[in-house]
């Protein structure tokens, strides 16, 4: 998927292009080109990305997002951790030995989480982020350590 788009900032026009990028085979991603320069931006849609990576280039934050951050201590956390947990996320099934099984591309892949986040209408970025400082670096291990 590509989109591009032209801004204004101070009087000077910027083209920026985004493309999506794949990782390890999944297509998670988005490489947003502005002035030659690449910024590469995970879990976002092509919106996110662009303004993410706009921000950076210019040096400045990005918008504060009117969205709700998900936490523990958020009314609809239960529900996050069940979608997580359950088919659309690591999908965690308990084998007869007794045993349990589950999926998760590891290291710091949090698709599900952040597909999950998404169609619950939550701020996908800084909720990943609160994850990553509490011990959540993958989807699994957002179960497992965030509390």
């Amino acid at each position: 998927m590509r989109k591009q788009k032209t801004v204004t900032v101070n009087g000077e026009r910027i083209r920026i292009m985004a493309r999506s990028r794949s990782y390890m085979g999944n297509a998670n991603g988005f490489g947003v080109v502005i002035q030659g320069k690449e910024y590469y931006q995970r879990n976002l849609s092509a919106d996110e990305a662009i303004e993410k990576a706009l921000a950076r280039h210019l040096g400045t934050r990005p918008r504060p997002s009117t969205k709700e951050v998900m936490t523990p201590e958020h009314p609809r956390w239960e529900e996050f951790c069940n979608r997580l947990a359950g088919p659309e996320g690591c999908d965690f099934q308990k084998k007869p030995d007794g045993n349990a099984t589950w999926k998760c591309a590891g290291g710091s892949d949090k698709t599900f989480a952040a597909k999950i986040l998404k169609t619950m209408g939550m701020d996908v970025a800084t909720s990943l982020a609160h994850f990553d400082e509490h011990g959540g670096h993958c989807d699994c291990e957002i179960l497992f350590n965030v509390q």
